[in-house]
């Protein structure tokens, strides 16, 4: 079952407070390079374009405005964090995506 454009907002009004939450936290800084935070990116962006709804766009923009990545940013494999925030948050968008 697809999600609708409300639940979606709902789901990227969370996942844009995690972002903020997660930047300001100094321990998890090394996520800004992570492959499991681009992946979510990829994820996220792949299921965006499928709904293509202007707002939500808008909304995933501002969600990666918020993680502010370098350019320059080498990105490098998972580190195995326990926890992952990147890595739950795609496995709850799968599992929204499934439900």
């Amino acid at each position: 079952m697809k999600r609708t454009s409300a639940e979606w907002k709902g789901f990227l009004k969370d996942l844009h407070r995690r972002i903020k939450e997660l930047r300001d936290n100094i321990a998890y800084e090394k996520c800004a390079e992570c492959e499991c935070y681009f992946g979510l990116l990829f994820y996220l962006n792949t299921e965006l374009t499928i709904i293509n709804d202007a707002s939500l766009s808008e909304m995933f923009k501002k969600a990666l405005l918020e993680w502010k990545t370098s350019k320059k940013a080498q990105i490098h494999s998972c580190l195995d964090c326990e926890p992952c925030p990147p890595a739950e948050w795609t496995a709850e968008m799968i599992m929204k995506l499934k439900s």
